[in-house]
């Protein structure tokens, strides 16, 4: 026969810690949870003023393969970048929001 006739006591700090663990929750964001356009954090920046530069860390293979193509192409190295990573941006921000 155990030792115990009944469970033992909770004491309030325990019972407020599982209360506490029992109604938390997480909220996966979706597509459902879209924001309304005025709380995004870019709608009322100017789209055609420029900022400060941002480095970009590329492999010499990379760089190398980008100055070929500027040498080839109507592109500049620095407009070929900002083509496509806008493009790329762009269409990350459609599947976020």
């Amino acid at each position: 026969m155990s030792k115990f006739s009944k469970a033992p006591e909770i004491n309030e700090k325990e019972e407020q810690v599982k209360s506490f663990i029992n109604g938390a929750s997480y909220n996966k964001p979706n597509s459902n949870n879209k924001k309304e356009s005025s709380e995004l954090p870019w709608t009322n920046l100017d789209d055609t003023e420029k900022t400060r530069s941002m480095n970009v860390r590329l492999t010499k293979m990379d760089l190398a393969k980008l100055q070929y193509i500027s040498n080839n192409t109507p592109f500049s190295i620095q407009s070929f970048i900002y083509k496509h990573i806008r493009d790329a941006i762009e269409n990350c921000i459609k599947d976020v929001i």
